[in-house]
């Protein structure tokens, strides 16, 4: 099993204030989500790095990263 980390972002990467800090999870834990949310990986990484995700699988992921609570609402 894998142990490597995914990192949502990259901290020099420039951010307006309002938004949120990027989020680091590991691999057995971004898998986890994708499939409680029932969507791919790369969506909830996408979505974990503060970049857009639109339609209902975007909607499925940010619940489910509430739920989490990873992000907020």
């Amino acid at each position: 099993m894998s142990t490597k980390s995914v990192v949502a972002g990259d901290a020099r990467s420039s951010r307006k204030s309002h938004e949120r800090e990027p989020v680091q999870v590991d691999t057995a834990t971004l898998r986890q989500l994708a499939v409680k949310a029932e969507a791919d990986p790369r969506t909830v990484a996408k979505m974990l790095r503060n970049e857009s995700v639109r339609g209902v699988a975007g909607q499925r992921v940010r619940r489910t990263l509430i739920e989490a609570g990873l992000i907020k609402e």
